[in-house]
Formats: C-alpha cells, structure tokens, sequence
C-alpha cells in the first residue's frame, strides 16, 4: 500500500552473534538456514541480512561468504560487541575482509552497553524499567552503536579495509549530526589519512530504522 517492494529481514534481538561459546558457530549457521528458507516462501520479497558468529571470526567470515554465495543474502547484521570487543579490533579482521570480498554492507545494530556502563550512565532516581529504556532504545543503545562505527574510523580499520560499506541505523546513532564537531576536535591531531567526516561520508550508510522523521531525513540529506 505504501510502496515498499522488497524488505531485508534478519535475526535481532538475541541474535546468536555475539554469544561468547563455539555453539555460536552452529546456532548461526542454523538461523541463517531457517532465513533462507523463509525467505523463498516470498522470494520477489524478502532478502536476508546474515548472522555470523562473531566468538570464530574465521567461522564468522566463512558463513558470511556462505550466506551470500549459497543463501543469496544481501549484507550481514551485527548486534553489538562480543566478548566486550567492537570490530575495531584487529581479531576481527577477517569478518572485515569478508565484507570487501562479497562487496556487501555490514550493518551495525544497537545493543544495550555492558552491566557496569548501564549501571555508572543510566541508572538514577527513576523506576527500573526507564533506566532500562534510558540504558536501550531511548537513548544508551544509539550511543554505543555511534561509538563502534567511530572505533572503526578512529582505528584505521577503514584504511585496511578501503572498500568496507557500513550501514547504521536511527539517522547514524548521533554521529552523523557530530562530523563536524569530531574533525574540529579530533582533526587536529589525529593519525588518519582523512578526516572524521571523509571516512564517515565513504563509508557509512545511514537508514532510519522506524523513526519516520521528516526533519531527520533533510538533515541527513543535507550533511
């Protein structure tokens, strides 16, 4: 009724991507299966995002090059950090590696910050369930997943990997609204080939992820 002809679908919440055991490896391997076979239900439309098992970042790279060569998935989702690590570190090299190789986007989903992070940030003097909000989609989870797409530019990870598409959601979790701010501040002294904003422009996607805003979309546009 409004338009929308084909919808990328993946695993969200309690995605088995970033479970810290080797059964992540097969779990994965199993919700992509499932995916895919849901997906040729409808194939004219639905596409699939992967879910790889970040704990094997080998594992990981193989079934990202599995879900796209044998599944037909357009891009791979990722659910926050593993074991504490963002993709910055170099562990994850290979997932990296991967995504230039399939020429895919990897989209980097929120998820809530570790217990210690909740607790210091957003915890106070209101009802648990708003330090939960607080914590998660109100505000906590957009901040951390801003600051992981920072991590790989800060890291040079984007300088080893030059052809990686990153996709994230909300309107860039803040960080689209910060370029400038981040190359005044960081600009001047920083250990990259370009600035913040240059990597950020290259090689960031961003979607809106529900929050249906006019006044979000031009500014998106207009930076």
């Amino acid at each position: 009724r409004v338009g929308i002809d084909i919808q990328v679908v993946s695993n969200g919440a309690n995605s088995p991507s970033r479970l810290e055991h080797p059964e992540a490896v097969e779990l994965c391997r199993r919700v992509n299966d499932k995916l895919a076979q849901q997906i040729s239900e409808h194939p004219t439309r639905f596409r699939g995002f992967a879910t790889i098992p970040l704990h094997d970042p080998a594992a990981a790279a193989d079934e990202m090059r599995r879900c796209v060569n044998e599944l037909g998935f357009v891009g791979t989702l990722i659910m926050g950090t593993c074991g504490g690590l963002f993709l910055d570190d170099e562990r994850f090299d290979p997932v990296l590696a991967a995504a230039e190789e399939v020429d895919l986007p990897i989209y980097v989903h929120p998820e809530l910050p570790p217990a210690p992070v909740s607790t210091a940030y957003y915890a106070g003097n209101w009802p648990t369930a708003a330090h939960f909000l607080f914590s998660g989609p109100a505000f906590g989870w957009h901040a951390e997943a801003g600051i992981h797409v920072l991590r790989l530019i800060l890291s040079g990870a984007l300088d080893r990997h030059p052809s990686l598409k990153l996709l994230s959601g909300h309107w860039g979790e803040f960080v689209a609204g910060w370029l400038d701010r981040l190359d005044e501040a960081i600009g001047w002294g920083t250990h990259l080939d370009r600035t913040v904003s240059e990597y950020y422009r290259e090689h960031v996607w961003a979607t809106p992820s529900g929050m249906y805003s006019q006044t979000q979309l031009q500014f998106i546009l207009a930076e």
